[in-house]
């Protein structure tokens, strides 16, 4: 079903970019730390934008 939708979705909505969602989630390291190992990422898209979420002894990066 999702097939059959998504062209229309991107017609829609797209307008010449492509969404793109990323997360990644670690567990026992410090925030500081976590977010020093994703500092190659956020070199390789710029322009992305990141949000840092740490909880319960889990950093979240969306």
């Amino acid at each position: 079903m999702f097939e059959a939708v998504l062209p229309e979705l991107v017609r829609l909505h797209a307008r010449g970019v492509h969404p793109a969602s990323f997360s990644v989630r670690l567990s026992g390291v410090p925030e500081s730390i976590a977010d020093e190992k994703l500092d190659p990422v956020r070199a390789r898209w710029p322009k992305a934008r990141f949000t840092i979420l740490a909880s319960g002894g889990e950093v979240s990066f969306h």
